[in-house]
């Protein structure tokens, strides 16, 4: 399988730099039957987003609704 394929299967939650929406889908994700497998953090700046990967090999993306370095709410939920 190459890489374009691959990445044509990445479902996306969240809403990009709103945090609520972000905390919302990877809660949803892990109450789902599928286990979610592994968690990787990306990071640009001070701006984050989760891939999760569930026990079939299924790679969703929760949008940067996460952040680092002031106060306020994205902050707060990623400690």
């Amino acid at each position: 399988m190459t890489l374009m394929n691959e990445l044509a299967g990445l479902e996306y939650a969240g809403v990009s730099s709103v945090t609520r929406p972000c905390v919302l889908a990877i809660a949803s994700l892990l109450q789902q039957e599928d286990a979610i497998v592994r968690a990787l953090l990306l990071t640009h700046g001070s701006e984050h987003a989760f891939l999760l990967i569930d026990e079939y090999d299924r790679v969703r993306a929760i949008k940067n609704g996460f952040a680092s370095g002031y106060r306020g709410e994205g902050p707060s939920v990623f400690l």
